[in-house]
């Protein structure tokens, strides 16, 4: 028998001797009680504890409620029922010994010397009971006792880092629930007051700081914080050095350290960090057992380690020893194992890598096939798999490199990006497999030419560069292949960002290469390449120049023998060849016929690329042959792309390019030897690229254009209107909603005439429905698509809210003004907000376009935002005929739309060269440019709509709304006529004129106004007069007069006319709540680029009101009525590449949300500018703001100017003084002069033009 039964023994014959009043009972109970604990503790023998709970119970009733010692018996028998509860879990114990504990806490005095452990216990108690219940009020009770407990113990005490710790697992408890930054932060600060409370000999501290590296480590799996994970190993260290050498936790301290040790080392690889880890790991392996399952982890982590020293120093050894390792941990292990398909794996890789060595393929197959055996050991569904999975597709991505095995390009793309899906978003091999699944579509991009494909490269790229630290060695790399990506997606889209951005991060990756860069010749080449292609849409000559200058370094760093030499001698002959283009130097196309010779030899045969090297060296000799006239340039030119059309696979995009260019190949052979079946092989080869549906769109619609004059030449109208409606459905294509509006100009400037002549095509097809829908989807293409996004969506909004919703919200990021291309090169780089809204802007328009397909879906929306249907087109000319007048060299038209039908009127006096002459003339407003216009195109139109006389008296004027197409668009319609007294053959005689663009604005228009009542519009009239401008000599005295009787009959009306400071933020601060918006001043009009034409205001210089300012102010909320522009050229289109677009002034209005726009088509003299408006407001006073009295004010002022000037000229005639075109004086003029100043930036001094000729009324 051991002393403490025998304690036992006699301490239960005590209490039995005792008498029950004896004063001795209580303590003896007591020592009985303390006893059996101790034994229980020592034996764990639970009757025990059942009779020392029994025991504190007696004591506790034998002892009086004021007894001293009664909160200790209290105390005792909760530790009792606390213990029991630990080994029964019998809650009844648990609960019962809280409410004691509690108790005798109540009657422990707060100086009471045991009060603090009393705490302590009761707060392990309840941690106890929110252990095994989850119940949060318990957690925090234990939390607040804790807290209290450490309160009441003395700095000095021996027990307060006890009472700390327990503390700091309670509030780790609490971070366990809660996942706050904030619980797990308070429980590191109590951990680490506990380690400092614990005496650095102390046996046991090692507990307080493997708490705290617990802590800590979950910290970092919050942060990610480089100094979070640094603390985190200095505190793995300390844990380990106390750890007790014997002590069974030693070895998973060594290996904690060693692999958080590893883990910095994937963070900032650098020779010193790789060292140090695999340092820890050899001291590791040598510390632990053989016997230790850590040891083959530790061996597995120790190869890793080795072979990302390899890759960074390529010591062949660290390779070798790296596959000896995973060899050998794969022999330490059994089929059975549950990690042997890491370890399968691991070694897969380390043979992929020493494939990357060699180039030997047995290693890259022998890898394939051990990362396989590591998938089929893993069951589906399991995490690993997934990483397994990802490591295949690696080596797939290899393979196809090496042999272009088709069928490891697919497998490799579908294996990683599953496991991309499952991987972690900061793990750390994330960029890795990001830009391996990036290679492969790029692949599949340039194999099958999915654009989709191509943006999903680019935004892979994108985010492993973002998850790729600054300083990382890989992050040059990284820039340059995502710059290489975007100037692939600028090939598709022409956007202009897209080029800038790429120039912008291939250059920031070179500038972070080293000199001695193996690959720097390949990132030169790519850099010249964006700059080449800059070129082509800038016409810099230093682009070019830099261009050829880097080809040129690339070269000298590139070995004669060098695999990559012929690429490069490529792009060098391209370079010259695209210089010799501009500046004609024969020695730039002799030097590009040198290059691009040589390249071609020099490529190995065989080479994929080999059908491409054969196109562009076709494409030097034809430019060799402009140049020299020999026709064996000629001759062999059109060899090298017959042999390349003739081998290059059906369903590469590259295709397209090589028929377009034999096509222009076999035309210059026509134009030499004029062999018809030149022209029809030619035509053949214009088919095939429009046909190539996965060709660039806008090499397929130049193609179609090429095409059309084919056709013509041989009469096969048939074949023409077949492929230019082709043509003209991939404008959509062409110009998607993620670009901005000044590429989308800039791309439909490119393809200008292109619906007016598949309209001509059509009607010689007697397709005339064809020709209807051609032009309006061919045309106004800008303005329709921003017309889109103002769109009413009420009717939408009732029935599907929550579509409506989202609809808004994409329409108004699409809306947002872009950033301009020097904004994107004044940029910080690739991390710049810039970059991420350019980004996000394809997303939304791709969202955008997903969520129109599926409204299109519902009942009733089948036609939201599509072209006008045939209903739809018929009632829109309820209010008047729409006339369209189709200009083309191969035929002229008017389209005659009315209520009930749709008629097509043949235009022959209408000829393309004679507008163009009279354009060139710049008499656009005489007396012989009317009459001719009422010959060509006024008279047939109305004397077929049955306008041959002017309204009878009392009668409604008819209203027609004229869509002008081509170089049209310049030309008064609305004035045209004989205007001679008494003669009514004019325009103006017989009906009121207004404007459109197109069938669908009128059609939209018309349907904003009936979809809800028009609005009572706002009370103000914002009116604006410049009399002089700053940077301008030009005084307008007109402008201040002209305001202040607009001024007098607004007041009349009742409106409130107010004018606040010229500048930009006065106006566009006060548009939103007016009815009326009158400028009088100058006008510019910006022929490089439409969207940046502006009113003259105070600050034009600096901040100009531009129709980009106004498109991106959607003022259909309010409503405005009437924007009246007093300024030269506001509808004027000065370049033929936007004639098709018509985006000027007055457009820019409309589509900001003005219904009513007036402005002019040329520069227009002061003087009559003062007439003009004073009579316009006048009929609009008699008439009310309402829809038709606009255009019928606009059209009793001109008829009444008319009528004035034709009485001038009667009287000039009749002294012989003045010609007959000179402009008649302002009829209300004080100063007979100021007719003669023009609203424009230039005077005009053509004295040919009709004043009252160019004022025009757009609107609905």
């Amino acid at each position: 028998m051991s002393e403490l039964d025998h304690a036992v023994q006699v301490a239960r014959e005590f209490i039995r001797t005792t008498p029950a009043d004896h004063p001795d009972l209580l303590r003896r109970m007591d020592n009985l009680g303390d006893l059996l604990g101790q034994r229980y503790e020592r034996l764990g023998v639970l009757s025990d504890l059942e009779e020392a709970v029994r025991v504190s119970r007696n004591a506790i009733d034998a002892t009086p409620h004021n007894h001293p010692d009664r909160d200790s018996r209290l105390f005792s028998l909760g530790l009792a029922l606390s213990d029991r509860f630990l080994r029964t879990d019998a809650f009844i114990d648990i609960d019962e010994a809280i409410q004691v504990s509690r108790r005798a806490l109540d009657a422990t005095s707060h100086n009471h010397h045991d009060r603090a452990r009393r705490l302590h216990i009761l707060g392990r108690m309840l941690r106890s009971r929110y252990l095994k219940t989850r119940t949060p009020e318990h957690l925090t009770e234990a939390i607040l006792t804790n807290q209290n407990a450490v309160a009441a113990t003395p700095y000095d005490h021996p027990k307060r880092g006890i009472y700390l710790f327990f503390l700091s697992l309670a509030l780790d408890d609490r971070r366990l629930d809660t996942g706050l930054l904030t619980d797990i932060n308070e429980a590191i600060k109590i951990s680490w007051d506990a380690v400092r409370a614990t005496p650095d000999d102390h046996p046991e501290r090692f507990r307080p700081l493997e708490l705290l590296r617990h802590q800590l480590y979950t910290k970092y799996t919050k942060t990610r914080d480089v100094m979070d994970l640094d603390e985190l190993i200095r505190i793995s260290r300390d844990t380990m050095k106390a750890t007790p050498d014997r002590h069974p936790d030693r070895d998973q301290h060594f290996y904690n350290l060693a692999r958080f040790i590893s883990h910095r080392c994937s963070i900032e690889v650098s020779q010193s960090t790789l060292n140090a880890a695999i340092d820890i790991h050899r001291e590791a392996i040598n510390a632990i057992p053989a016997s230790s399952p850590l040891r083959v982890e530790l061996l597995h982590t120790l190869g890793n380690l080795l072979q990302e020293r390899y890759e960074k120093a390529r010591i062949t050894e660290d390779l070798e020893n790296a596959i000896q390792l995973a060899q050998e941990v794969l022999r330490m292990t059994s089929s059975e194992d549950s990690d042997r398909a890491s370890y399968l794996n691991s070694l897969g890789i380390k043979l992929g890598a020493q494939y990357d060595a060699t180039g030997i393929l047995a290693d890259l197959n022998t890898a394939v096939g051990f990362i396989q055996d590591a998938i089929n050991l893993t069951p589906e569904g399991k995490e690993h798999r997934k990483i397994w999975e990802r490591n295949l597709g690696s080596l797939l991505c290899k393979r196809f490199e090496c042999t272009g095995a088709v069928d490891d390009l697919e497998n490799g793309i579908d294996v990683v990006r599953n496991v991309i899906v499952a991987l972690p978003k900061h793990h750390s091999d994330r960029p890795t497999h990001l830009i391996t699944l990036a290679s492969l579509l790029d692949s599949k991009f340039s194999n099958l030419g999915r654009v989709l494909d191509l943006d999903e490269a680019i935004q892979l790229v994108r985010d492993a560069v973002d998850l790729t630290p600054r300083g990382h060695g890989k992050r040059a790399e990284r820039l340059i292949l995502l710059g290489r990506e975007i100037r692939h997606r600028h090939s598709i889209t022409n956007a202009m960002h897209d080029l800038d951005e790429a120039i912008q991060l291939i250059q920031e990756g070179i500038d972070l290469l080293p000199n001695s860069d193996a690959n720097k010749p390949v990132y030169l080449d790519d850099l010249a390449y964006a700059l080449h292609k800059r070129y082509f849409r800038t016409r810099e000559q230093h682009a070019i120049d830099e261009s050829i200058r880097l080809n040129q370094e690339a070269l000298n760093l590139t070995p004669q023998n060098h695999r990559l030499r012929p690429h490069l001698l490529l792009s060098y002959g391209w370079g010259l060849r695209t210089r010799y283009s501009e500046t004609r130097v024969t020695d730039d196309i002799t030097g590009a016929c040198l290059a691009m010779t040589e390249a071609l030899q020099t490529l190995p045969q065989g080479h994929a690329d080999h059908v491409h090297f054969q196109i562009e060296m076709g494409r030097t000799l034809s430019y060799k042959y402009s140049e020299t006239d020999e026709t064996s340039d000629l001759e062999t030119a059109i060899r090298f792309l017959r042999d390349a059309v003739s081998t290059i696979p059906e369903d590469t995009p590259r295709r397209a390019h090589a028929f377009g260019y034999l096509g222009s190949l076999l035309i210059a052979s026509w134009e030499t030897w004029g062999t018809s079946t030149d022209v029809e092989e030619a035509l053949s080869c214009y088919q095939s690229v429009v046909e190539q549906r996965n060709g660039a769109p806008l090499i397929r619609i130049q193609a179609g254009i090429t095409a059309l004059e084919l056709c013509a030449h041989i009469s096969n109208w048939q074949l023409a209107s077949y492929i230019t409606e082709l043509a003209v459905c991939l404008i959509a294509n062409l110009v998607p909603r993620s670009l901005r509006n000044v590429d989308r100009q800039h791309l439909l400037g490119r393809i200008v005439g292109l619906a007016s002549g598949a309209a001509a095509a059509a009607l010689n097809a007697d397709r005339r429905l064809v020709a209807l829908e051609v032009l309006e989807v061919g045309r106004g293409v800008l303005a329709s698509s921003l017309e889109e996004l103002r769109l009413d969506i009420l009717e939408l909004g009732e029935s599907h809210p929550e579509l409506a919703s989202q609809f808004a919200r994409l329409r108004e990021q699409l809306d947002m003004q872009s950033s301009s291309a020097g904004e994107l090169r004044a940029s910080n780089g690739l991390g710049s907000s810039l970059s991420v809204r350019l980004n996000r802007r394809y997303d939304t328009a791709a969202e955008f376009n997903n969520l129109i397909t599926e409204i299109r879906r519902l009942p009733g929306f089948r036609g939201f935002l599509a072209r006008p249907t045939m209903e739809q087109t018929l009632a829109a000319a309820a209010n008047g005929p729409i006339v369209i007048v189709n200009v083309s060299k191969y035929r002229c038209d008017a389209i005659l739309v009315q209520p009930s039908t749709i008629r097509i009127l043949l235009l022959p006096l209408l000829r393309t060269e004679d507008a163009e002459d009279y354009v060139h003339a710049n008499n656009l407003g005489s007396v012989e440019v009317l009459e001719w216009l009422w010959n060509a195109v006024a008279k047939p139109v109305l004397d077929t709509l049955g306008f041959r006389h002017p309204p009878a008296h009392g009668e409604e004027w008819p209203h027609i709304w004229w869509i002008l197409t081509g170089t049209l668009t310049r030309f008064p319609v609305h004035a045209a006529g004989i205007h001679k007294r008494g003669s009514t053959d004019a325009v103006i005689d017989r009906v009121m004129s207004s404007y459109g663009s197109s069938l669908k604005a009128i059609i939209q228009g018309r349907q904003r106004r009936s979809l809800k009542p028009m609005h009572a519009p706002p009370q103000k009239a914002l009116l604006v007069a410049m009399e002089t401008t700053p940077g301008h000599q030009t005084k307008l005295p007109g402008a201040a007069r002209e305001i202040e009787l607009v001024r007098a009959i607004c007041s009349s009306m009742g409106l409130q006319a107010i004018s606040p400071g010229r500048d930009k933020h006065g106006v566009i601060s006060h548009l939103p709540d007016c009815a009326i918006f009158h400028f009088a001043g100058h006008g510019h009009t910006d022929t490089d680029d439409p969207s940046r034409s502006f009113l003259l205001l105070q600050d034009w210089e600096t901040d100009p009101l531009t129709v980009a300012t106004l498109l991106d102010m959607n003022l259909r909320m309010h409503s405005p009525f009437l924007a009246y522009l007093s300024a030269c050229g506001t509808g004027e289109v000065r370049d033929d590449r936007f004639l098709d677009e018509s985006i000027h002034l007055i457009a820019a209005y409309q589509l900001a949300g003005f219904r009513h726009v007036i402005g002019t088509l040329w520069s227009v003299s002061d003087g009559i500018s003062v007439d003009m408006a004073r009579l316009t407001y006048e009929g609009l006073s008699n008439g009310g703001l309402t829809d038709d009295v606009v255009c019928r004010g606009l059209h009793h002022a001109t008829r009444t100017l008319r009528d004035s000037w034709l009485s001038s000229a009667e009287q000039a005639a009749h002294v012989d003084t003045t010609p007959i075109s000179e402009p008649l004086v302002n009829l209300q003029s004080e100063d007979p002069q100021r007719h003669e100043l023009p609203r424009d930036v230039i005077v005009c001094d053509d004295t040919e033009q009709l004043p009252w000729v160019p004022f025009v009324h757009f609107g609905v």
